[in-house]
């Protein structure tokens, strides 16, 4: 279940972890407990680091990303923790913003110049406003 989070109540670290993160391995399996994040965060429980990041959708999502690379023709460009993607008719970014723990879509502004994808960081982007927050990286990929 999406809103579920992994808590670990052998320690006093009041951390949650989203399904997937690599730091669940590391939680003896009966001090582990599956919550909503709601009372997550109600328990005062605050968000691992690590899954709270670009970094673990890529990790999580990284089969999803190759399939839409050799089937759909994406081009894919990580840096400083934003995802870029380059398609036929333009170019995204994925950008991953801590405090709403989602993920919050930007379309490259209309231009005459021709797009350097190997920096896309340096163009000029605009937030994708009919597209509201994502949880995943593959639900916008299938918007793109």
């Amino acid at each position: 279940m999406k809103n579920e989070r992994i808590v670990s109540m052998g320690t006093n670290s009041m951390i949650y972890h989203k399904p997937g993160c690599r730091y669940i391995a590391k939680i003896k399996q009966q001090n582990k407990m599956s919550l909503p994040k709601s009372e997550a965060k109600r328990e005062e429980y605050h968000v691992c680091r690590y899954c709270n990041s670009m970094n673990h959708h890529i990790r999580t999502e990284q089969q999803r990303i190759e399939y839409y690379s050799k089937y759909k023709k994406m081009q894919f460009n990580y840096i400083n923790g934003i995802l870029y993607v380059k398609t036929e008719i333009g170019c995204w970014k994925l950008v991953y913003v801590r405090r709403e723990e989602k993920i919050a879509l930007y379309h490259r502004n209309a231009t005459t110049k021709p797009l350097d994808f190997e920096h896309p960081q340096y163009e000029a982007y605009h937030r994708q406003e009919d597209k509201p927050w994502g949880n995943s990286i593959e639900s916008y990929l299938d918007y793109i």
